[in-house]
């Protein structure tokens, strides 16, 4: 062994390379702190010289455990956990001389290994035996724990059980065993996915079992210790882990008598599992006598406010069980057993009220009353109080009282012709001259430079609206030519911002990449944002224009910033082109196309006025947009050419304006003159596509737009069509800035969210995938609901996606009770993808009729109109899970005493035999309410649209 007092750092390293095996790990032990720091540079550098010519590394590696600093070994790229990716045996020699180093030393190396992840538990787990350093409190050391011992870490331990590795470490049955029991890994799971199985040789759940079968370990207080893992509601995703564990240890009557106290706390658990093997344990000790009944049902009542039947049903039997064996609690347990009226299934209610009546105290369920299931309203002492009703003589004197120009505006004429004649409710169409501007708030511009850096560093970092986009382009267009001398500074955190790989949210959001290339090229770079065939693709063009006009050192505010939410005054329009004309400043032509999809329906006649002194084509264009007509062209020549030629194309709207005029423009000048011309109808289907590898079918819907157009990123609306995948990915900015490209009819926007609820359908919600942001703007009382609405509404409603369900269900709620959709619209829909086999699951449908049934008698009508829909589109025989439907379409007849469709006697009688769903056909059928028009449902519409009438 060399004398390193006296060796060079470069004359250390060439002993490393030439020493032997064994010289080498001695040497390295025994070497003193003053010279660890004298080669600690030399022995780095090495290292990483080694490892960029992809060398045996197995010396450097320990040269440098043995001399580096901590500082310095946390500069190495590949980390501790890369040391010992080493030929076999090099961990234990790494571990040797990481022991012989300083504790504190020691403990840094277990701390980091613990966390990377390919911990090496051998190296963590034999330096805290050999007390190289303390025990880790935190967590991760037994999440590691149980990951690596499951898995093995060595070519000979692999082939052992986990079983036998942890017979050779016996220290770990003193603390690190109950510490399983403890930690909370949040979200995440701590037992490996195949843990299920119980039969592998890597069983934690089996080996824990045989360890207190042999007494390694204490049985008593292994169970003791599942038990209190479970009452204090942590490793949630771990929870049937520890419900196998306690059944497999088969818990004697001593040992679940003495748990008494846990079962009782498990009853209010949040897992609907542990809610049930409460219950059953508290039914097990009322039975052997071991728990007092009395202290039961002082304990039940949360068991009785579940979501899910399960946990409320198996409450009622135990109920019923505790009055079997002891009469005397009868009123006691009826009062409790009534809190389960309050829950929203009626085949509860049903079983709470047989409960109650066979406890003798029906009346009990009198102060439940409003809460019962309509179906079972009957049987109820005290009946529910009316709900109050509609004075339909006064809402009709109202509408009459009207404006006949705001009755047909606000769509009022319609109802109140149906009300007077006795016919059915008429479906609601939106009107284009609806007002806008005064129900929305107005849009304030980015007032100086500091407020324009701010808004550009939020739109590419956080999380921005629709109208952040837009202020930050007509804030750039203002204030971006004329920066401060200090702007450097200023801008430093925003310019390194753009050069900074995208993570997280601005991965997703195309509308932000568009915002990031203006500022890329405000520091004087190009870029293009990956717009290609998406409607952000028209956005990139108008940053273009604004771009080149910064560029230029021209300021002006940007045509499209909207005025009020997505709408812009036309008056304010008509302003800013004037200041355009007064500086000399040429209107950016996609910004003028983008400006005039936004006119709002107000102020036309005034700003047409206005607009009479606009110069050029733009000025026509303006002019007709706001109702002005087709300019006259001189010469009776040259008006007959125009003419002709304007009305050959004027279905198409591909060419309104003289010949040779700018296309884009004139068509957004007639949209925003008559937007519903088109009157544009969409057709769809379902198509499926079987994965070969995964033997899972795919759906798709394919949406066919006629007349077909040519995509052209100077037209926005040619960019919405896109065809249904497997995977996509959006995010919900861009799915909102989208619906203010065209306001009024942002219908089209529907396609890519129809695409992502299919792609969402039997997934749950992703983060990379947008789907409620797509249905916010039908919340609008006055937006348009076609084809593409109804199909984007009704599948939302039935997705796996929460997000998406939720916002569906305000959606409904919203155009039902405003009267734009009647409810069998959705039936339809849902008729036509029910014919797609394992597409529609009938207990979605069902599931979500509820809530939106629970809105009003308006909703209650139209959800029986949906069921009838679907339920007529079933030819006998009924498939196994209409019980769903039959279950909620018989409370919605109940609650409205409506009779069933005739159209569905086919079906229902078709339904035989003594089960639940014969039972339920055979009470739809006996139900004899009216069919005839529902006044008071067309009334209570007409008193929406009254107020929002004003």
């Amino acid at each position: 062994m060399p004398d390193f007092s006296v060796l060079a750092p470069a004359e250390f390293m060439a002993w490393v390379n030439r020493a032997g095996r064994q010289e080498l790990i001695e040497a390295l032990c025994s070497l003193g702190e003053k010279d660890r720091k004298r080669f600690a540079k030399e022995a780095a550098a090495a290292h990483q010289e080694v490892r960029k010519a992809e060398g045996a590394m197995w010396r450097y590696d320990l040269a440098l455990a043995a001399t580096a600093g901590w500082t310095e070994v946390r500069k190495i790229g590949r980390g501790l956990a890369r040391w010992s990716n080493l030929r076999d045996g090099t961990h234990e020699d790494l571990v040797t001389i990481i022991a012989a180093r300083k504790p504190d030393w020691a403990g840094k190396y277990v701390e980091r290994e613990l966390e990377v992840e390919s911990t090496q538990w051998p190296a963590v787990r034999r330096l805290i035996r050999e007390g190289a350093c303390p025990r880790p409190a935190s967590d991760e050391y037994i999440r590691k724990m149980i990951s690596t011992h499951a898995a093995g870490w060595t070519r000979d331990d692999r082939e052992l059980t986990l079983l036998e590795r942890l017979r050779a470490d016996p220290g770990l049955f003193e603390y690190e065993i109950w510490r399983i029991f403890e930690i909370d890994p949040a979200e995440g799971t701590l037992f490996p996915s195949d843990e299920a199985s119980w039969n592998g040789k890597n069983s934690w759940g089996g080996t824990l079992i045989e360890l207190a079968a042999e007494g390694a370990i204490d049985r008593t207080r292994l169970l003791q210790a599942t038990h209190e893992t479970l009452r204090r509601g942590i490793q949630a995703k771990d929870t049937a882990f520890h419900l196998r564990l306690i059944e497999r240890l088969a818990p004697t009557s001593d040992e679940r008598a003495a748990l008494g106290d846990v079962y009782l706390d498990l009853l209010g658990h949040r897992a609907d599992p542990v809610v049930r093997f409460a219950l059953a344990s508290c039914e097990t000790l009322v039975k052997e006598r071991t728990l007092a009944p009395r202290t039961v049902l002082e304990r039940i009542a949360p068991a009785l406010q579940r979501e899910k039947k399960g946990p409320v049903e198996a409450a009622l039997k135990l109920i019923r069980r505790i009055v079997k064996n002891d009469r005397s609690l009868a009123q006691e347990a009826a009062r409790v057993a009534a809190e389960a009226l309050r829950h929203p299934d009626s085949g509860i209610h049903e079983k709470a009220l047989d409960l109650l009546e066979a406890l003798g105290a029906p009346e009990v369920a009198g102060e439940y009353a409003e809460h019962i299931a309509p179906s079972q309203r009957a049987r109820v002492a005290t009946p529910a109080a009316a709900s109050d009703g509609i004075d339909v003589d006064g809402v009709i004197a109202r509408a009459r009282a009207l404006d006949p120009e705001h009755r047909s505006r606000f769509g009022i004429e319609p109802l109140l012709a149906a009300l007077e004649s006795g016919e059915d409710l008429p479906r609601h169409v939106p009107s284009e001259h609806v007002p806008r501007l005064g129900r929305e708030e107005e849009v304030r511009p980015i007032a100086d430079f500091t407020e324009l850096v701010e808004t550009l560093l939020f739109v590419i970092e956080g999380r921005p609206e629709a109208l952040d986009i837009e202020r930050a382009l007509d804030g750039f267009s203002r204030l971006g030519a004329n920066r401060p001398a200090d702007h450097r500074d200023r801008t430093a955190a925003l310019l390194k911002s753009v050069q900074t790989p995208p993570t997280g949210f601005s991965d997703w959001s195309m509308a932000a990449e568009v915002v990031k290339t203006m500022v890329v090229a405000w520091g004087g770079k190009v870029s293009q944002p990956r717009t290609h065939g998406t409607p952000e693709a028209f956005l990139a063009l108008r940053a273009q224009e604004i771009v080149r006009r910064v560029a230029g050192g021209r300021s002006a505010p940007t045509l499209a910033l909207p005025t009020h939410g997505p709408w812009i005054d036309p008056r304010r329009l008509v302003e800013r082109l004037q200041e355009y004309a007064r500086t000399g400043t040429r209107a950016g032509k996609l910004d003028l196309v983008q400006a005039l999809l936004r006119l709002a329906p107000e102020h036309r006649e005034e700003a047409l006025r206005a607009a009479e002194g606009l110069p050029g084509e733009e000025g026509m264009a303006v002019r007709y947009a706001l109702g002005g007509g087709l300019p006259v062209m001189p010469g009776v020549a040259g008006f007959t050419a125009f003419l002709a030629h304007s009305v050959k194309s004027f279905f198409s709207r591909s060419e309104i304006g003289p010949p040779g005029a700018d296309g884009p423009v004139w068509r957004a000048a007639a949209h925003a003159y008559s937007p519903f011309a088109d009157d544009v109808r969409y057709q769809w289907s379902v198509r499926t596509h079987k994965q070969a590898w995964t033997k899972t079918v795919d759906y798709f819907i394919e949406i066919q737009m006629p007349p077909a157009r040519d995509v052209d990123p100077e037209w926005p609306l040619s960019l919405f069509p896109c065809k249904g995948q497997r995977w996509i990915t959006g995010s919900a900015v861009d799915a909102q800035h989208r619906a203010t490209i065209h306001p009024i009819d942002p219908t089209p926007t529907l396609i890519a969210g129809i695409h992502a609820f299919v792609d969402r359908m039997f997934r749950p919600a992703s983060a990379m995938t947008a789907t409620a942001a797509y249905l916010r703007w039908l919340l609008d009382p006055h937006a348009p609901v076609g084809e593409l609405a109804e199909l984007a509404v009704a599948l939302a409603l039935v997705t796996q996606d929460a997000d998406a369900r939720t916002m569906a269900v305000d959606v409904a709620i919203a155009l039902i009770g405003d009267g734009r959709l009647r409810g069998d619209e959705l039936g339809r829909v849902y008729a036509r993808l029910w014919a797609m086999e394992g597409f529609l699951k009938l207990g979605r449908v069902a599931a979500v009729v509820e809530p939106i049934a629970r809105e009003s008698r308006v909703h209650q009508v139209a959800c029986a109109r949906l069921l009838e829909e679907l339920l007529a589109a079933m030819q006998p025989p009924a498939p196994k899970d209409v019980h769903h439907l039959l279950g909620a379409y018989r409370e919605l007849l109940a609650g409205v005493n409506r009779g069933c469709d005739p159209r569905l006697t086919a079906l229902l009688t078709s339904i035989g035999g003594s089960g639940k769903t014969p039972k339920l056909a055979r009470e739809i059928l006996a139900m004899d309410g009216s069919r005839t028009a529902d006044a008071a449902v067309t009334a209570q519409i007409l008193e929406t649209r009254l107020n929002l009438a004003g």
